[in-house]
């Protein structure tokens, strides 16, 4: 789960890695569709996370990919922005709403200066750009406290809520069944 940086917010995103340089086809495409029941429920709070290799390995496919699920009403993010040597490039031509800061910047940050820089400024061109940011490896309250003070939208990692499975989230979002006997 991403959760919210800022203490007290209760939006957060659903994140679902997509890494494989080849994107769905049309048949898997389905399985994100709004005639799906499941997706209905949370289409808005769905986050696909892309990493620049598997984005730019096919960029007609990709973004064409990107589009449709962002008209779904999905959000896209960018995953492990920072380690690429071009990213960047890539930053101002793909079509993401979200910019996911490397987690091999976040998790020292706090007792290494050039980390925090690096943080701050992927950050802040995120929001030069209009996107969210997410902050990942969010191991401690530290490293959360510290991403909420320089204003990166949304934390991932052990600290806020432990990796499962799709099905296992949309049956903890889903309002509790009230029993009508």
């Amino acid at each position: 789960m991403l959760y919210p940086c800022v203490p007290g917010a209760e939006n957060y995103l659903v994140p679902i890695e997509e890494t494989t340089p080849d994107y769905p086809g049309a048949n898997q495409l389905k399985m994100y569709a709004p005639a799906n029941p499941v997706f209905n429920h949370v289409a808005e709070e769905i986050c696909f996370e892309i990493t620049e290799t598997a984005a730019i390995s096919n960029p007609k496919i990709g973004i064409e990919f990107l589009k449709k699920l962002q008209a779904l009403g999905c959000k896209i993010a960018l995953d492990d922005f920072g380690t690429g040597l071009s990213s960047y490039e890539y930053l101002k031509t793909l079509p993401i709403d979200i910019l996911k800061i490397d987690g091999q910047f976040i998790k020292n940050m706090v007792d290494d200066e050039l980390d925090l820089a690096m943080v701050k400024s992927i950050n802040e061109i995120g929001h030069l750009m209009g996107k969210e940011t997410i902050g990942e490896f969010v191991e401690n309250a530290e490293i959360l406290a510290k991403l909420n003070e320089l204003g990166v939208d949304y934390g991932q990692g052990y600290h806020l809520h432990v990796p499962c499975s799709l099905q296992s989230l949309v049956d903890e979002l889903q309002p509790a069944k009230v029993n009508t006997k």
